[in-house]
């Protein structure tokens, strides 16, 4: 069955611990760790253009299934998420067997950090502008978490946040 789902609803459904992992789901891991950061930028990108982002493949079950939960903050270096009690593996839950990289990218992205840094968008970004270099096409770029930002640049998390508070997050 297929159903059409927004980014906030997704996003509640992993922070709720609806969706989570199987254990037999591979490790978070989104081409080579050099180029992660650029996939990530190049999916938030399709967002901006309003470029569908693909579909999510889940099984419902209350099967005894070994999963673990998203993680928060992101960090490539870190070992994953240990698995979830073997209590909790019989109640109901969604298995995201599909579309685990773009969930968790959008999980720590739009709401905590991306290997310690946040994403943000300059907001006087001009994709006309043809003298853009190629690691700035994009208008997105990562910055330390505890940084301050230039005036005209804003982070995702906090884009987010006003959209996700006034219900309009797609």
């Amino acid at each position: 069955m297929f159903t059409s789902i927004s980014i906030r609803k997704a996003m509640e459904k992993i922070r709720d611990g609806d969706w989570v992992l199987p254990m037999t789901q591979r490790q978070y891991v989104w081409g080579d760790r050099a180029n992660a950061k650029q996939a990530v930028i190049r999916l938030f990108d399709s967002l901006y253009r309003n470029y569908p982002i693909g579909a999510f493949l889940l099984w419902e079950t209350r099967e005894p299934v070994p999963f673990r939960e998203f993680v928060r903050e992101f960090d490539p270096e870190a070992d994953s998420a240990a698995p979830a009690e073997q209590s909790q593996w019989q109640r109901r839950k969604l298995l995201v067997y599909d579309g685990q990289q773009r969930l968790q990218t959008l999980y720590s992205c739009l709401q905590y950090t991306f290997a310690g840094q946040v994403l943000c968008f300059d907001l006087f970004f001009d994709r006309s502008d043809r003298s853009n270099s190629e690691d700035r096409r994009y208008g997105f770029s990562f910055q330390p978490a505890n940084t301050n930002l230039a005036p005209s640049q804003i982070t995702v998390c906090s884009l987010y946040d006003e959209f996700k508070n006034q219900g309009e997050v797609g």
